[in-house]
């Protein structure tokens, strides 16, 4: 059963079938670049890693080859 009808919409302008329209679009794109502007912000200000790195990387450790313990 196929809705393709193109009869105008009583109300004026298209009748596409988008029940919120482009002003609600912009808004969402909006609170997504504040939120995203907000988690930017934060990972810089508070140095947080992101989670990219490899959990499996074993950490790099200090040389201890280098320290003479007899001579301190």
């Amino acid at each position: 059963m196929s809705q393709a009808n193109n009869e105008p919409s009583p109300f004026g302008g298209d009748n596409n079938g988008n029940i919120w329209p482009w002003k609600f679009s912009i808004f969402g794109l909006a609170l997504i670049l504040v939120l995203a502007g907000a988690i930017a912000y934060r990972h810089y200000t508070l140095k947080v890693p992101v989670g990219f790195e490899d959990p499996l990387k074993p950490a790099e450790t200090a040389d201890s080859t280098a320290i003479d313990s007899i001579s301190q």
